[in-house]
């Protein structure tokens, strides 16, 4: 995955991904620092092998979001899709009899929100982003959508 124009490679997990009422959620994990963590994060309603889906707001279906924080400075920078910015993700597999769910995405996302100083710019651009893992089968009822502010 490429981000501002350097080469970022998530070490195995690669990725946790959990399918909820017909969702799919990808969250990719990384440390790059020993108190700087990092976290993409796509969604993708009603999954299926060989979509493909524009990458927008949360509330209009897929959508994909970049987290970086740090917990010595309590720094707090996210940047999320939108309607007017965003991306794509394909699903090159998906077999809900293994689990398995792979694919590819790329995305633009505008800052959301900012505390603490300033690290990365005010658009980032993800390149790249690839997942192959299993997921996880969650009831709808067992699982709340985080709330974005």
């Amino acid at each position: 995955m490429t981000r501002g124009g350097s080469l970022r490679i998530f070490p195995p997990p690669v990725a946790n991904l959990e399918l909820v009422d017909g969702y799919l959620d990808v969250e990719g994990f990384h440390n790059i620092g020993l108190t700087t963590e990092e976290l993409v994060s796509v969604g993708v309603p009603n999954p299926r092998e060989g979509g493909s889906w524009r990458l927008g707001s949360p509330e209009k279906g897929a959508w994909a979001a970049y987290f970086l924080r740090d917990s010595r400075t309590e720094a707090i920078e996210s940047y999320d899709t939108n309607q007017q910015v965003g991306g794509e993700v394909r699903l090159t597999r998906f077999d809900p009899k293994r689990h398995l769910a792979e694919g590819t995405f790329q995305f633009d996302a505008p800052l959301h929100r900012r505390v603490g100083p300033r690290h990365l710019p005010d658009t980032l651009h993800i390149r790249n982003g690839k997942f192959r893992a299993r997921y996880r089968i969650i009831p709808a009822h067992a699982y709340s959508r985080p709330h974005r502010d």
